[in-house]
């Protein structure tokens, strides 16, 4: 799972799935 402070996540304003502190998802093409 990718991390609530992975910079993917903050610039895409995913910040309901900080709140969670983890994603359940990874946007595509951003699977490391």
């Amino acid at each position: 799972m990718a991390k609530c402070s992975d910079s993917v996540f903050r610039l895409k304003g995913m910040s309901n799935c900080c709140m969670k502190r983890y994603c359940t998802f990874v946007p595509k093409g951003e699977q490391n």
